[in-house]
């Protein structure tokens, strides 16, 4: 969906009066001063997306950053981080910084290691991006912010360190600047191995709610030496291990020519196949997190089912 101007509206035999009238009726909507579309997206990263395309144009010269970024980056950040859009524009240009309803412009330091393209646009590359929001997010929208930078599952692991040491030396190089501390906090915490945002906040909820700490992606392999199963998480010591399901992981994991279904009865075998193994099992979904002590219960009561019992 790419939005229309005002001016190709007009070009095609439209109207102002017309345009108003649609507008009103609600048969189109204005995303940016002078641009349309006729159905606004409802998820909030495919509406920046269209408010970058709309709204870029029109801007003084300057590289995407912060929320914006990480949108064309494919980084999750929370929707209150979308509303507007975020450009930033190297601290001597003329006139600065400035923050309007749908656009904030920031004036920094911006080397032209920091700046790559991206479907198109000059954005800030990917551990520039984590920089600035590490600086300005809650802790645990960070954890999730990078734990996803760090992984990829098409980069060996020593990518992904890559990525973890030019944070650590990004950090150490901003000093004493506000939200610093708790950048580097989340980053001490964040884990490349992490799968997904469920999966991050998952850990967190483990970490606070004072639950031992788990081994992630966890790999189980048969006598023969071929791997049997993956695990979200899991302890060994316990033979326990947990697995947070989402619509996006059973997603992920239909093969072609099968059906959510399908995913559903495989995974249920390999459950059936770890119990033979002795292994227990703890599983849980997104609407779980909203519960955090309650969750972390479950999984208590299963990794130490005597201290139940007593």
């Amino acid at each position: 969906m790419e939005p229309r101007t005002t001016r190709q509206i007009i070009a095609e035999g439209g109207s102002h009066r017309e345009l108003r009238r649609q507008l009103d009726a609600g048969t189109i909507h204005r995303i940016a001063r002078g641009a349309y579309v006729e159905r606004l997206p409802t998820d909030p990263r495919e509406a920046h997306r269209l408010l970058i395309t709309a709204t870029v144009p029109g801007l003084p010269a300057g590289v995407l950053s912060h929320a914006s970024a990480a949108v064309l980056h494919g980084l999750p950040v929370p929707d209150g981080a979308l509303t507007r859009l975020h450009i930033t524009r190297p601290r001597a240009s003329k006139g600065g910084g400035w923050s309007g309803v749908r656009v904030h412009v920031h004036a920094a330091k911006l080397p032209d290691e920091d700046v790559q393209e991206v479907d198109g646009f000059a954005v800030t590359g990917v551990v520039r991006t984590c920089l600035d929001l590490a600086r300005i997010l809650p802790f645990e929208d960070v954890v999730v912010l990078l734990d996803a930078a760090m992984h990829d599952p098409n980069h060996p692991a020593d990518e992904r360190t890559d990525i973890r040491l030019a944070l650590e030396s990004g950090l150490a190089g901003l000093g004493r600047v506000p939200g610093v501390r708790r950048a580097r906090q989340a980053l001490a915490f964040a884990d490349g191995r992490a799968a997904s945002p469920l999966e991050s906040r998952s850990r967190i909820i483990m970490w606070q709610q004072g639950l031992p700490k788990p081994e992630l992606q966890y790999e189980v392999y048969d006598s023969f030496g071929h791997l049997v199963a993956r695990y979200d998480f899991a302890w060994p010591e316990q033979r326990v291990y947990g697995e947070c399901d989402g619509k996006v992981k059973y997603a992920q994991l239909l093969r072609p020519g099968e059906s959510a279904a399908d995913v559903v009865m495989r995974e249920k075998r390999r459950d059936n196949d770890a119990a033979a193994r002795g292994w227990r099992d703890v599983h849980w979904d997104d609407g779980d997190l909203k519960r955090p002590r309650v969750l972390a219960n479950r999984i208590r009561a299963v990794l130490f089912p005597r201290a139940k019992a007593a």
